[in-house]
């Protein structure tokens, strides 16, 4: 899995939420580090906040959609959007640019981990 994600609070909020599932974690700090990650790795899962610096996430998700055929590893991996933005035209933005879901923050814990066991399992022991 990929998180796309500046704020360093929440990477670490991410983390704990993700302990409860069987992924492994790739953190990339801008949308140019996510791209980079994206042309390495094949991913089950990416999660972008759309307000990074630099390339926007949503610039971000245009470019994996984009992705030519010899650059392509995660044209059809599952985006999840994740803003603090509360305008609408945002999520229109998120899924005009191709994400799979939207979450707005502050997000509901339960609601978010429900939403990400859609894409990626639970480990056994929890």
């Amino acid at each position: 899995m990929l998180v796309v994600e500046d704020d360093p609070i929440n990477r670490l909020i991410y983390g704990m939420v993700f302990s409860h599932f069987d992924a492994d974690i790739s953190y990339a700090f801008d949308g140019e580090a996510a791209l980079k990650l994206c042309d390495l790795n094949k991913y089950e899962l990416i999660i972008s906040d759309m307000g990074l610096p630099g390339i926007m996430g949503y610039d971000v998700v245009k470019e994996i959609r984009n992705a030519t055929a010899d650059n392509s590893l995660n044209k059809y991996t599952p985006v999840i959007a994740v803003t603090a933005e509360s305008s609408p035209l945002v999520q229109i933005r998120a899924i005009q640019a191709g994400v799979d879901a939207y979450v707005h923050k502050p997000y509901n814990l339960t609601e978010f981990r429900n939403l990400l066991g859609k894409y990626i399992k639970l480990k056994e022991n929890v």
